[in-house]
């Protein structure tokens, strides 16, 4: 009987301190101790990919494209969240050409916020307009 009672105080004792690791854990996930720091991801798109993207806090948004269309295009509008950006000055791109293209959108925020933004890129190759679309999240500059 001795045995017995000393491996269910073990069993009790240890227990305990599980479930308690357990509840700290979980409150550390819960508050995002253990979340690595956003950085920048690009998905989507096709033909006009960007490959870097600059969101400020004042809602300007930079995107560095590279044209992958197979021939001469002409960026004519980028279209954040249903808003286009403002500011946009058409944007000629040779085949295989880089370029940044700047504009403003209507959302300013603070540094350091994360965004998850729909982007639609909109141009012209051969006459006949095109568009691309996908998601830039990071976080403001």
């Amino acid at each position: 009987m001795r045995k017995g009672q000393s491996a269910m105080e073990y069993l009790m004792t240890y227990g305990w301190m599980i479930l308690l690791i357990v509840v700290i854990s979980g409150v550390l996930v819960y508050y995002g101790m253990f979340t690595p720091p956003v950085g920048q991801s690009i998905s989507g798109f096709g033909s006009v990919m960007p490959l870097a993207a600059e969101y400020a806090s004042d809602g300007s948004l930079k995107l560095y494209v590279e044209n992958r269309a197979g021939g001469e295009i002409n960026i004519t509008s980028v279209v954040v969240e249903s808003t286009p950006l403002s500011g946009l000055a058409p944007t000629a791109m040779a085949m295989a050409g880089r370029s940044w293209v700047k504009g403003t959108t209507a959302t300013p925020g603070s540094p350091g916020d994360p965004y998850n933004l729909e982007v639609s890129v909109t141009y012209v190759k051969a006459g006949e307009p095109l568009t691309t679309t996908g998601t830039i999240t990071g976080s403001r500059s």
